[in-house]
């Protein structure tokens, strides 16, 4: 070092570094390091600047090589962990941190540090014990509580997680990242209007937070406030264009309230993005508005990417012990008063007990009705695994020795697909709840029939596709419908109108459905449309939708709810069902055929708008299945003008409805049956399952 010997220029350099002169203490550092690559000190001081100046790369290589050279203090050991954190090396920070720790335990930032690396590593039990111990040092710490909470949030420790959250926001009110996860607890809790709350406080302090915005929306879903969601989703959307999801869901929720506006964009950004593979929605808004099974797939797929990749910390599943019953376990959140459950009660009933042992793992609300106390009954043990993890549940299928995990929920409102990511069953199968694939490797079959699947549509399916005898869907031949008899007028019908009743939800009704309807209402001056209410706000939309296709407003009606069998009941009094595309009406539609109204389809190539084809099918009435707009709208007409010919098929369902295959539940069980043991049998056999029929 010609003219300055190495201590003057390491001198000099601390000086300039303590002065705030980054810049040239940098330059007298390298200048060290030139002539002396391990000079401690000097490797020590220049990463740190690195450090604070963003270049994590080189500052990691220049402080370990720093600790390499005998530094061992803690401060440049923490800050080798924080470079290697920052550039994701998750597990050598955590180590590192570990070192700092036994050279200094009370060292407040590498306790905190060190579980922010395990929370980023998804070791989110060692993360909350990592908080634990920061806390331990600085019980006031509001970002470790903070934290906390986020990884008690990842454990599905709801309770603990918004006791964490409420700690923060004690000590730190101003910190909206706070709110916004005691919002996050309270909706995982279902306490909806504690968390809008929680979520209007996050928004207010970080107005720009997309997920907070996400997740007030969500909670004003949930408490009926679908006009206040929407234009959070728009303005989270607005805010991050590429937020994961978000434009499926910003569609969907505007569906809801009949919001047609920028329908076509909202369509075309999703299509677009799907066919780039971008994550654009959520699966199941595709099914509102595309019949393409391909988009349909390729957005499960995306999604179980992101969400709910496959979990092999439980190693690989094995068969039980051969058994003389086959061990089912049943995957829902549904055991109470639910369409999935007026489906499958008849089932879960007509199990054949010395085949097979049943399990309800239940992660739905705790409800003390009708319906929960009948079918909890069927099964050798109901499980409530509302507070457990994911993984745990698969666990406990496995300890029991479950063979078929069916889940019966796919991507619907509380599903828990990360169950099956663990593998709960050597054989996990997909069933009912959700019209489509599901995108994952680990779901290994779906049950479905040759109408709702045809042959040409099975490629775009990961699953290996269980093909049934007769109809997919379950009925429960137990049933009633209410013995009244409502007259039109009390039903706010039109005496002598042609009641054409449409009482799918509101997302399923497109524009280009609504066209059809309203040519029909048009051409059928004698005729009225009977839509079931959703919203107040959907309801006002539709009227203004309709006014502006030169329809009256006065001839939509819009039922209120009531209970099931009074519904059935009142479907007796319309005259025609008109179904929805592509989405069409599913436990809705066999509803319509139980009560003896005919229901006009159009079945496209999807598994969700071919549902009420196959419900047709098994029915007998394949006269009522069509396959474009066009015919669909001229049969319609058709029928309108013909009432003659309304009342033979009304004859017709009613009396052929206990012979047919759609209401035969035995019948049903015993395919369903067939369909089951066949998987278990190839299974223990180690095969694969051929293609069936059965």
């Amino acid at each position: 070092m010609t003219g300055d010997s190495a201590p003057s220029l390491l001198a000099r350099a601390i000086e300039l570094h303590r002065q705030g002169r980054l810049e040239q203490a940098s330059k007298q550092y390298h200048r060290i390091l030139r002539e002396q690559p391990r000079e401690t000190q000097a490797l020590r001081n220049l990463g740190t600047i690195l450090l604070q100046q963003g270049d994590h790369r080189q500052a990691a290589t220049l402080l370990g090589q720093a600790v390499t050279a005998g530094a061992q203090d803690p401060v440049t050991r923490y800050n080798h962990a924080l470079a290697l954190q920052e550039l994701g090396d998750l597990d050598a920070a955590v180590a590192g941190y570990e070192r700092v720790l036994a050279l200094d335990p009370r060292l407040l930032q590498a306790h905190y540090n060190r579980a922010n690396a395990l929370l980023a590593a998804g070791r989110h039990a060692e993360a909350v014990a990592g908080y634990d111990a920061a806390l331990g040092v600085q019980p006031g710490y509001a970002d470790a509580w903070r934290n906390r909470g986020d990884a008690l949030l990842a454990l599905r420790q709801w309770a603990a997680a918004g006791s964490s959250f409420e700690q923060a926001v004690e000590l730190k009110p101003e910190l909206a990242a706070a709110h916004a996860g005691l919002g996050a607890a309270l909706l995982s809790q279902r306490r909806y209007a504690a968390a809008a709350a929680s979520l209007r406080s996050a928004t207010a302090l970080a107005p720009s937070d997309p997920q907070a915005l996400c997740n007030l929306g969500t909670a004003l879903l949930e408490l009926g406030e679908h006009a206040a969601a929407s234009p959070l989703y728009a303005r989270a959307l607005e805010l991050s264009p590429a937020y994961p999801f978000l434009e499926g869901q910003l569609l969907l929720t505007k569906l809801r309230l009949s919001d047609w506006s920028d329908f076509d964009l909202h369509c075309t950004r999703i299509r677009a993005g799907l066919a780039s593979g971008k994550q654009v929605t959520p699966p199941f808004p595709v099914f509102a508005f595309e019949d393409s099974t391909e988009a349909q797939c390729t957005a499960a797929r995306l999604w179980a990417q992101a969400w709910f990749p496959p979990d092999d910390s439980l190693g690989p599943v094995e068969n039980h012990a051969p058994d003389k019953r086959i061990r089912i376990g049943y995957f829902s959140a549904d055991f109470h008063e639910h369409a999935t459950m007026y489906l499958m009660a008849g089932l879960f009933e007509l199990h054949d007990r010395e085949r097979f042992e049943l399990y309800a793992f239940s992660f739905g609300p705790e409800t003390a009705d009708g319906m929960r106390e009948r079918v909890s009954r069927c099964f050798t043990r109901f499980i409530d695994a509302r507070s457990m993890t994911d993984r745990d549940v698969a666990r406990l299928a496995r300890g029991i020795g479950i063979d078929i995990a069916i889940d019966l929920k796919g991507y619907t409102t509380d599903a828990r697909p990360g169950i099956f990511a663990c593998r709960a069953a050597p054989q996990q199968v997909a069933y009912l709840g959700y019209p489509g694939s599901v995108g994952a490797e680990y779901v290994d079959y779906l049950i479905a029939d040759r109408t709702v699947i045809p042959d040409a549509e099975e490629q775009h399916y990961r699953e290996q596709v269980v093909y049934l005898p007769d109809c997919y869907q379950v009925n429960d031949h137990t049933r009633t419908i209410a013995d009244k008899s409502f007259s039109r007028e009390e039903l706010g019908l039109p005496a002598r109108a042609v009641v054409l009743c449409a009482f799918n939800n509101n997302y399923k009704i497109t524009p280009a459905m609504f066209d059809v309807w309203c040519r029909i209402l048009g051409a059928a001056p004698d005729s009225c449309l009977w839509l079931l209410v959703g919203n107040a706000q959907a309801e006002a939309n539709l009227q203004r939708e309709a006014l502006a296709r030169g329809v009256d407003s006065a001839r939509l009606v819009f039922a209120p709810r009531m209970p099931l069998a009074d519904h059935l009941a009142r479907l007796r009094a319309a005259d025609l069902f008109l179904d929805t595309f592509p989405c069409n009406a599913h436990t809705t539609a066999s509803d319509a055929l139980r009560a003896g109204l005919p229901l006009l389809t159009l079945a496209g190539d999807s598994f969700a708008s071919r549902v009420a084809a196959s419900l047709l099918q098994a029915a007998g009435l394949p006269e009522l299945i069509t396959t474009s707009l066009q015919a669909y709208e001229q049969r319609a007409l058709t029928l309108a003008a013909d009432p003659e010919r309304l009342q033979a098929l009304r004859t017709q369902l009613v009396a052929k409805r206990e012979q047919s295959s759609l209401f035969d539940t035995p019948r049903f069980v015993r395919g369903f049956e067939s369909a089951l043991q066949e998987i278990h049998a190839h299974r223990m056999a180690g095969a694969s399952l051929p293609e069936m029929p059965l």
